[in-house]
């Protein structure tokens, strides 16, 4: 019986361990890095902004 409950322990050990890796390695690979790059604001609660100097475009760098 100690056998078998030391096993089943040392099974829910490692899947718990394995469970905990960190994934996000593997997934930014598939995604599009949102930094390194210029965003513009073109709206603002869903509404086009309308500038006094269209030239002016409100940017941040990411």
């Amino acid at each position: 019986m100690k056998k078998i409950l030391t096993y089943f322990c040392s099974v829910l050990m490692i899947a718990f361990t394995a469970s905990c890796m960190s994934k996000t390695a593997a997934s930014s690979e598939k995604t599009s890095d949102i930094t390194g790059k210029t965003w513009e604001l073109t709206e603002l609660n869903g509404q086009p902004i309308k500038l006094k100097n269209p030239s002016a475009v409100p940017h941040f760098f990411a």
